[in-house]
């Protein structure tokens, strides 16, 4: 699905809003606010939650577009699109922030607005995403809709088909930085444990010659385990807490992304070897 997200730096509250209900469908989605369709009072919460805001941070709100494709319009119910945008408040890091939110059909597309706060519930806390973490959300979301929604087959923007013939995580050089916790974490000179993971890999993986070798190290792993989806590596499930971690947000985090780009040659020299032989 095609994601934009765009920022305002006035205290346009109302307009947006305005905008977001003007010609929406029945559907809509209140996250930390009052379960209403009075725009009023619905205005009166972000302007509340606004006077907690950073003095430093310029905008004011975010408007957030989720589109699929026509060609999808036949197969996309009410309740697939509130699955979705509950995912990507939780993916997005807006959890704790004011989400208001429309369905529109207007077009021949569907897709959501929604429109988010600055900052978390009375908290200074605001809403950060750079460019990579752009591209990591929406390779994310177009993941998980293709693992949970199979009816879906026209929606996608960002996953390519340029991919690892084994492990299924796409190539690009984007990294990911640490989320806060992390970095609060590390602060205290603690690891978390998607640190722990990560250092994990890359031990096996300098260990390793080829992406094949890498997933029999964690296969014969007693802490770790891949999960498949229809036959094709997602992720890595941490055994002691049950916890997925996907391989394609794990694989542009800065420490793995040289590794990883680094087992693709070795790949690819074993590949030209076996050409080589015959």
């Amino acid at each position: 699905m095609l994601i934009k997200i765009l920022s305002r730096k006035n205290n346009s509250f109302g307009r947006l809003m305005d905008y977001i209900s003007k010609e929406a469908d029945s559907q809509s989605l209140c996250w930390n606010l009052p379960q209403t369709s009075e725009l009023n009072i619905l205005q009166q919460e972000f302007i509340q939650n606004n006077h907690y805001r950073s003095k430093g941070a310029k905008n004011r709100m975010y408007h957030h577009i989720l589109s699929f494709s026509s060609k999808d319009k036949a197969v996309i119910t009410p309740e697939l699109l509130h699955t979705i945008a509950l995912h990507y408040i939780t993916e997005a890091q807006l959890e704790n922030h004011l989400v208001y939110g429309r369905v529109h059909s207007d077009k021949d597309h569907i897709h959501w607005h929604l429109m988010s706060s600055q900052n978390c519930f009375h908290s200074k806390k605001g809403f950060r995403l750079s460019k990579s973490e752009l591209k990591a959300l929406q390779v994310e979301m177009e993941e998980h809709t293709k693992e949970h929604y199979p009816q879906i087959k026209h929606s996608f923007a960002y996953t390519t088909n340029k991919r690892n013939l084994t492990l299924g995580f796409e190539t690009s050089k984007a990294v990911i930085k640490p989320t806060e916790q992390e970095f609060q974490i590390a602060k205290q000179g603690k690891a978390s444990e998607k640190q722990q993971l990560i250092e994990y890999l890359k031990t096996i993986a300098k260990a390793s010659s080829t992406t094949l070798e890498f997933e029999n190290h964690i296969s014969q792993d007693s802490q770790y385990e891949l999960y498949t989806y229809r036959g094709k590596i997602q992720g890595i499930l941490d055994k002691a807490n049950a916890k997925k971690y996907r391989l394609t947000t794990l694989f542009k985090t800065k420490e793995l992304a040289t590794i990883y780009r680094m087992l693709l040659s070795k790949d690819k020299m074993v590949e030209q070897q076996r050409e080589q032989q015959r």
